[in-house]
């Protein structure tokens, strides 16, 4: 979104999407129905499409977006119209000292010569984000918008955090693939909720690949996200290292999510861990 009109007409687009059904102009949905069923169908948990909607109108009530509206324009009149006076000429030059510095598609070479795995032709669309947050990306729009944060480190930011938020492009289709063996492993869990319970295993993975290109770019090992002094990423981890020296040439990243979710499934730790997790994120 361009500027507060833009961004409040989003908002507007959204409630009319939600509560009456017309079709978006400006928005672009992030999938479409028959991507809903086609990536999703096979697990409980996700529900019907119309069961998203349902959800989604109860969460984005009318009166809940008019909050939104009024509150992003109070915000916008008491902070954010000054701030911008004084911050859009260093966000301008930052932009354009990125576009000289940084190569996107290097980082996303090593990513696939590291997974062996190619990425599908198309655009990837990457941008800066003024926000009062420090770290690395921000997950943006499946399945090929990423917006990453700006500042200083923002150069090596963008090489070394792609590499987590492109990872979830690389995995997109493994739970689709791998139905079985992660209904295995949420039995083993004690969950009924195995779409879930895959996000929070493609979480640590993703947060692995980018360590894996981190090591690359930065020369050391870093602890980027919390989660990586999990049972559950160093299990993920191990099963990286000794896949890749078993199967040898044979390795690609399913034999890796397929011997993960085996391994997992007989840690016990790694299990009352996966366990724990869920139920704190629903």
């Amino acid at each position: 979104m361009d500027g507060l009109d833009e961004l409040l007409g989003a908002i507007e687009e959204l409630e009319a999407f939600l509560h009456e059904g017309s079709k978006p102009s400006k928005l672009k949905p992030a999938y479409t129905e028959k991507q809903f069923v086609e990536w999703f169908g096979l697990y409980p948990d996700a529900g019907t499409w119309e069961e998203q909607l349902v959800r989604l109108r109860e969460a984005l009530s009318r009166e809940t977006l008019a909050v939104l509206r009024a509150s992003i324009n109070e915000c916008y009149e008491t902070f954010y119209a000054e701030y911008w006076e004084k911050r859009e000429k260093e966000l301008v030059e930052l932009s354009r000292n990125l576009k000289t510095v940084v190569n996107i598609l290097q980082p996303l070479k090593k990513l696939e010569e590291i997974t062996r795995t190619r990425f599908e032709p198309g655009f990837l669309e990457v941008f800066l984000v003024d926000v009062f947050r420090s770290g690395g990306g921000i997950y943006g729009a499946f399945p090929n918008r990423i917006t990453c944060i700006s500042g200083e480190c923002a150069p090596l930011s963008i090489h070394t955090s792609i590499a987590h938020e492109v990872g979830h492009i690389l995995l997109s289709d493994w739970k689709t693939k791998l139905v079985e063996q992660v209904m295995g492993l949420a039995e083993k869990v004690g969950t009924e909720k195995p779409l879930s319970l895959a996000g929070l295993v493609e979480e640590h993975v993703a947060a692995l690949l980018q360590l894996e290109v981190d090591k690359y770019y930065y020369g050391e090992r870093r602890m980027t996200h919390g989660y990586m002094q999990n049972k559950t990423f160093r299990v993920a981890e191990m099963v990286w290292e000794k896949s890749r020296e078993e199967l040898g040439t044979t390795w690609d990243l399913e034999r890796y999510m397929v011997r993960l979710l085996d391994e997992l499934g007989t840690d016990e730790e790694a299990v009352r861990e996966l366990r724990k997790l869920g139920n704190t994120h629903g």
